[in-house]
């Protein structure tokens, strides 16, 4: 599921900035993603786009990822749906999508004042590096600028890498801007 936090209602195809300036698409050269959670990781990524790859018909997708509050019951099947149990994950849903508003408003305008046009949506998934791939081919993605957490392979093996998943599965050049060395 995909909500745009910014969007333009014309008849022809169009990106738009949150000022409402207008590029025609065929004036779009490249789109790339960068996933954004409000971390460091993702502040990087897109400082390493900025600095390093950033050119003039650019349109940055950013894509927030909420993870639903969730459970299932205890003994249904493993492979079942999980369900809403209580109000208070759904309250605790609704509080993390005004959050990842929030963070995507921030980021339109980071991009705004680097002179980069750009759009942003919120994916509600319960897992990340899927709905990241999916948007890859939703908005037709050239290429994807993404931080991560600097993990080792022990602990990435156990834990899961989103950044991992999103460049075994991409089908698309994926640039991992990593932390720097401690």
């Amino acid at each position: 599921m995909a909500a745009e936090a910014e969007s333009t209602t014309t008849s022809q195809p169009h990106a738009t900035m949150d000022t409402g300036d207008l590029l025609p698409i065929d004036d779009i050269k490249r789109t790339i993603m960068i996933p954004i959670d409000g971390s460091e990781n993702s502040i990087r990524a897109f400082n390493w786009y900025v600095d390093n790859v950033k050119k003039d018909g650019d349109l940055l997708v950013f894509v927030n990822v909420i993870e639903p509050v969730i459970s299932s019951s205890v003994f249904g099947p493993l492979d079942a749906p999980p369900f809403y149990t209580t109000q208070a994950a759904e309250d605790g849903l609704e509080q993390k999508i005004a959050g990842g508003k929030v963070l995507c408003k921030e980021y339109l305008q980071r991009a705004k004042d680097n002179g980069v046009m750009s759009k942003a949506f919120l994916h509600i998934d319960s897992k990340p590096g899927r709905a990241l791939v999916d948007s890859c081919n939703d908005h037709n993605i050239s290429f994807v600028v993404m931080g991560n957490r600097g993990l080792g392979t022990i602990r990435r093996t156990f834990m899961g890498s989103v950044s991992d998943y999103v460049l075994h599965h991409a089908n698309r050049p994926v640039m991992i801007i990593s932390p720097p060395e401690k």
